[in-house]
């Protein structure tokens, strides 16, 4: 696979600028670069390599910094017989740049969380004790965020959100407000792709997610509460 890759990227390059020039035709007017790129035998064709390649839009900015305005996937098959290929917008089942491994980073523990909006010193000695079933309840209400209200993204046309493709899975825990008895609401800060250079801390979250947990006979459950921008 990597061969054939590598002997179709310029072919493949040549034809992705046409098929992203005809669609925004104002690509010449906004620098872009390619940028994570995976290749796959199609599913259902299994003759044809199955393309992704992440296009990032660049902005200016009033800064030195460079920042990207958006990025789009493009999904394209692609025959390495005879080095032509066809867009193809509907995403494989096994789509890799979209795949994300959603992780908890930076507030694995209840002191590193910022902010504990007046939380008691009772409501932090029982988040305490608790801590790793809680932690494993708002891992799966993560997943259950990215899998069921986030899209692909990177659509040319349809823009979404959130889009996984602007993720990059690591989350982080910003806050815990106590809500009621046993009841607690925590909201996860999604990182985003890099997408200005250099990056500052307040560059990384792409989405906010709030998170009611509620804990009874020591189980904690979970419910997705609102879902916004930094």
């Amino acid at each position: 696979m990597q061969h054939l890759a590598d002997t179709s990227a310029d072919a493949i390059h040549a034809h992705l600028r046409g098929l992203f020039t005809d669609v925004r035709p104002n690509i010449d007017s906004m620098p872009y670069f390619v940028g994570r790129q995976a290749f796959s035998w199609a599913s259902r064709q299994p003759e044809m390599i199955w393309v992704e390649t992440e296009v990032c839009q660049l902005m200016p900015r009033t800064d030195t910094r460079q920042a990207v305005d958006r990025r789009v996937l493009i999904t394209l098959l692609w025959d390495p017989t005879t080095q032509q290929g066809r867009l193809e917008p509907d995403l494989e089942p096994e789509s890799l740049l979209t795949q994300l491994h959603v992780q908890l980073v930076d507030s694995r523990t209840l002191v590193d969380v910022p902010v504990l909006h007046e939380l008691s010193a009772e409501d932090q000695s029982l988040l305490n004790r608790d801590w790793i079933e809680i932690l494993g309840c708002l891992q799966t209400g993560a997943d259950e965020m990215i899998e069921d209200q986030s899209e692909a993204g990177g659509d040319l046309v349809d823009v979404g959100f959130p889009e996984r493709l602007q993720m990059t899975g690591a989350y982080t825990i910003h806050r815990i407000a106590r809500l009621g008895d046993m009841e607690f609401l925590f909201k996860l800060g999604f990182q985003q792709q890099p997408w200005v250079s250099p990056a500052e801390p307040g560059d990384r979250d792409y989405v906010m997610q709030d998170v009611l947990l509620r804990g009874q006979e020591d189980r904690w459950s979970f419910e997705l509460w609102t879902t916004s921008v930094p």
